[in-house]
């Protein structure tokens, strides 16, 4: 078995860069998706603070301080840009960032809200030792025609719902956005001919981020999740990709599937949460 790998400072200013980047994506695609949202970016403290609009969970600052301190200054722009927005700030933290990030989030009252675990996978080595889909399972690439399939299904997997009436406005808004991004791949997985499950790919730097797996409720333990993996691990590679990156949050059970195709964890990133203290 070979050794567990762990990210260094340098390979987390590259991961946290990329989330960023991603985060920044969203922001510009719910602009465009939703032209009256107020949907913003703002460059701080190295990362970037993005709100998209107050019921999406998309709100938060990514990649803040992983070149040097933050200063009491940029703090306050980050409180000032998510309170003008009328939701708390929110910051994916980095446990290589600066100390002075975590030390001025504590001295401003933020409380840990969630932890993701940040997984990476280097896709020099040959990935043919990776089985192929189980009898009757098959992973193709998304085109224009099945953009809206792609979505839905995703909210049918994360929704635990199947009737489109039932279907989020949050879970399709995020997929709508997710499919419109620039540098995206979008994959479904059948049965049978049956469209059981989703994935996407987003692919900047050389990094390939796996985002985006759901399975509808009725389809599970076929092994879609984890074909769904492969091909895209092998489209990173194929595309020349240096890296695979994915963020997990720790309660599920999709690290296990991510660890047996070859992903290691990095670290965890910590969510911390500011009070909302009115609008200005």
């Amino acid at each position: 078995m070979a050794p567990p790998l762990h990210a260094d400072a340098a390979l987390a200013r590259r991961l946290e860069h990329v989330n960023a980047l991603t985060l920044a994506d969203y922001a510009h695609g719910c602009a465009r998706l939703l032209p009256d949202s107020g949907s913003e970016v703002l460059d701080l403290a190295g990362g970037k603070a993005c709100f998209t609009r107050p019921d999406l969970p998309l709100n938060r600052a990514a990649g803040l301080a992983m070149a040097g301190p933050v200063t009491p200054a940029e703090l306050d722009r980050l409180e000032a840009f998510y309170r003008y927005h009328g939701v708390p700030a929110v910051v994916e933290a980095c446990p290589l960032a600066h100390p002075s990030l975590y030390e001025g989030l504590g001295a401003r009252g933020y409380r840990v809200r969630h932890f993701l675990q940040v997984a990476f996978h280097p896709l020099g080595a040959a990935l043919d030792a990776l089985p192929p889909p189980p009898a009757g399972l098959e992973v193709s690439l998304v085109g224009e025609a099945e953009r809206e399939t792609w979505v839905r299904t995703l909210a049918r997997g994360f929704g635990e719902r199947e009737e489109d009436a039932a279907l989020s406005f949050v879970d399709l808004t995020i997929g709508h956005i997710a499919s419109t991004t620039p540098r995206v791949r979008l994959y479904l997985a059948r049965h049978g001919g049956e469209v059981v499950a989703g994935a996407g790919l987003r692919l900047h730097e050389g990094i390939a981020t796996l985002f985006g797996a759901a399975t509808r409720v009725g389809y599970r333990r076929l092994g879609a999740q984890t074909a769904l993996i492969h091909a895209r691990l092998r489209d990173a590679q194929a595309l020349g990709c240096e890296l695979a990156l994915v963020a997990t949050a720790p309660e599920g059970g999709s690290l296990a599937n991510e660890a047996r195709a070859g992903f290691r964890v990095a670290y965890t990133r910590v969510l911390m949460e500011g009070a909302l203290t009115g609008k200005s």
